[in-house]
C-alpha cells in the first residue's frame, strides 16, 4: 500500500523544523521562526538533539550572531550542551560557542581573530573539534570542553579541511580535501589522532564529502559525484576496493541511525529517504530506498560542504532548515510503515 501524504502548512524561509516520525502518522513542529537570512547546518555527530531545545538555541545565537551561517552539535548528553559557530558582532569573524541548555547560556569557547567553525563532539561529549584558519589554511583542532590543555593542532595541511566524523573510540576523525596535485576534486582523509598519520581512503575524478562510520565502526557512508550527480555510497571499513550504491537516484549527506539499522540520505527532490540495513558479523544487506517525507530543504554553499540536517538516535526526530520562501504546503508521508512492507 502506498503512502498517504498529509498537507501541513506552508512551509516558509528560516524555519525550524522538527519532525517526529510515528507509526500511522508523523508530526511536525515548527519551532521557531529565524530571520530569512539565518541558515542552520549540521556537521557530522549529532546523537540525538531534543527539539524543544532549538528556540533558546537560536535566541542565543541572535544574542551573538549577524548575517551568518549557524551550526549545531551535540554531544552523548544532548539536554546539557549544544555547540554552534556564529559571527560575533563585536570581532567580526565567526567562532565556537557551547550552549548550555539548562542555563539557557551561551559561552564563547574559541577565541582566535580568525574564523572557527564547524564543530564536532567527541562521542564521549568531552572534546570538541573544529577547524580554523590560524595559519591561511582551514586546519583541524580539539580542545577539551573544560579548556584544560587549551587548542591542541591535530591536522596541518596547505589545503583546506572539513572535518565530519569522529570514530567511537576517540581514535580517528574523518575530513576532506582538495587534491593538493589538483588532479581531483575534494577527497575523503582519515586521520589518526594518537600519530597524527592521515591517509587518503577515497578518490575520484570529482568531489567525494560527508563521510561517516557506521555504529559498528566496519562501514563507512560517504556522497560522491557520479555519472553527473552526486549519490550515497557506502563502503567497507577499512577498504576492500568494494561499495554499495544506495542511492541509484541520486542523493546526498547520509546519516546513520544509531544502531545502524537504517540509513538516511536526502534525495534530489528534497525527500528524506530511508534505507533498511542488516548488518552481520561478515555480510551487510540494504533494502530499497523508501522516502518519509519531503521539505524544502537549504542547500550547502559550492565548495563548502556543510552539513544541513540531522536525525536523533531512534531515527524518529529529524531537524532540518528550509532553504526559501516556499508557498506550497510542506507534504509528510503518513503511512510510512506500509513502505517497508
Amino acid at each position: 500500500m502506498a503512502g498517504a501524504d498529509a498537507a501541513c502548512g506552508p512551509a516558509r524561509a528560516g524555519t525550524i523544523l522538527g519532525i517526529t516520525r510515528g507509526i500511522g502518522r508523523p508530526t511536525y513542529d515548527r519551532l521557531q521562526r529565524a530571520e530569512p537570512w539565518l541558515r542552520l547546518a549540521l556537521p557530522a555527530v549529532l546523537a540525538f538533539f531534543v527539539l524543544t531545545l532549538a528556540a533558546s538555541l537560536l535566541a542565543s545565537v541572535a544574542a551573538h550572531a549577524q548575517k551568518t551561517t549557524v551550526t549545531l552539535a551535540t554531544g552523548d548528553d544532548p539536554i546539557r550542551y549544544a555547540a554552534f559557530y556564529a559571527e560575533d558582532k563585536r570581532v567580526g569573524t565567526p567562532d565556537v560557542w557551547i550552549h548550555n541548555t539548562a542555563k539557557n547560556q551561551a559561552t564563547r569557547f574559541t577565541f582566535d581573530s580568525g574564523t572557527d567553525r564547524d564543530p564536532v563532539w567527541s562521542r564521549d561529549g568531552s572534546r570538541l573539534a573544529f577547524i580554523a584558519n590560524r595559519h591561511e589554511q582551514f586546519n583541524i583542532y580539539v580542545r577539551a570542553l573544560n579548556g584544560v590543555g587549551g587548542e591542541q593542532l591535530v591536522y596541518e595541511s596547505t589545503e583546506n579541511a572539513n572535518i565530519h566524523d569522529w570514530s567511537r573510540d576517540g581514535r580517528f576523525m574523518l575530513f576532506s580535501r582538495n587534491d593538493p596535485q589538483r588532479k581531483s576534486g575534494r577527497d575523503i582523509w582519515v586521520l589518526q589522532l594518537e600519530t597524527r598519520d592521515q591517509r587518503r581512503l577515497i578518490e575520484g575524478p570529482l568531489n567525494q564529502d560527508y563521510p561517516r562510520f557506521s555504529p559498528s565502526g566496519r562501514l563507512l557512508s560517504y556522497q560522491a559525484e557520479d555519472s553527473g550527480r552526486d549519490k550515497v555510497f557506502v563502503m567497507p571499513y577499512p577498504t576492500t576496493g568494494d561499495r554499495w550504491e544506495i542511492s541509484p537516484d541520486g542523493g546526498m549527506q547520509p546519516i546513520w541511525r544509531a544502531d545502524g539499522t537504517e540509513l538516511y540520505y536526502l534525495a534530489p527532490d528534497n525527500s528524506i529517504m530511508a534505507v533498511d540495513v542488516r548488518e552481520g558479523k561478515t555480510t551487510v544487506e540494504f533494502g530499497k530506498p523508501h522516502r518519509l517525507f519531503r521539505a524544502s530543504i537549504a542547500v550547502p554553499p559550492a565548495g563548502q560542504p556543510n552539513w544541513i540536517w540531522d536525525v536523533d538516535s531512534r531515527g524518529e526526530k529529524f531537524l532540518l532548515i528550509l532553504a526559501k520562501d516556499d508557498d506550497a504546503p510542506l507534504t509528510l508521508v503518513t503511512n510510512w510503515e506500509a513502505d517497508l512492507n
